[in-house]
């Protein structure tokens, strides 16, 4: 009978939980609300440039001002910045219009290879193609003037099925980043 009671009350728990994890914030996290987006580095362009912009747009929605690309186009060329790091005109100038955070990403591993399987339908074997798809994913958010890493995450996933994309995966990453970024509360 205490087993049971005990059983009921792990489920309560549980089930009062709601599902969601606290993710600790950096303490000074506010410190960091006005910031700016370095273009990830990934071997492919056009994945580096959708990944700069849907994490601009998570850390806009999660309560912080993010520079427009343009502004820091016009400040830094980006290559430079991934390759060399931030020079101190290139510092001083954000920081003379309110940065004081920046963002770089890397989007690690990014493909599928297509695997040759035998699947069973009915009465006899059948020759499918299965996608074995991966995706690493790595963000930091440094503070300008001295360069401490304040947030950094760094997630994996992979998926093994017909009709897999590296995209799918990729935004499977994505999500699990969103979920631990921090936030600034209004």
């Amino acid at each position: 009978m205490k087993k049971c009671a005990l059983l009921l009350i792990c489920f309560a728990l549980i089930g009062c939980s709601g599902g969601q994890r606290q993710v600790k914030q950096p303490e000074n996290i506010r410190n960091y609300k006005n910031i700016a987006v370095i273009k990830f580095d990934s071997p492919d362009p056009v994945v580096s440039y959708k990944m700069t912009e849907k994490i601009s747009v998570r850390f806009a929605n999660r309560g912080f001002n993010v520079l427009d690309r343009g502004k820091l186009k016009k400040l830094a060329d980006e290559d430079a910045l991934i390759q060399s790091g931030v020079s101190d005109p290139i510092r001083t100038a954000l920081a003379g219009i309110g940065i004081t955070g920046l963002v770089f990403g890397n989007v690690e591993k990014y493909d599928c290879e297509s695997q040759k399987a035998w699947t069973w339908t009915g009465m006899s074997p059948e020759r499918t193609t299965k996608e074995d798809c991966s995706a690493v994913m790595s963000v930091k958010l440094v503070d300008i003037n001295s360069g401490e890493v304040i947030w950094k995450i760094r997630k994996s996933h992979s998926e093994y099925a017909e009709d897999m994309t590296a995209q799918t995966v990729l935004g499977i990453v994505l999500a699990e980043i969103e979920e631990e970024m921090p936030e600034i509360q209004q």
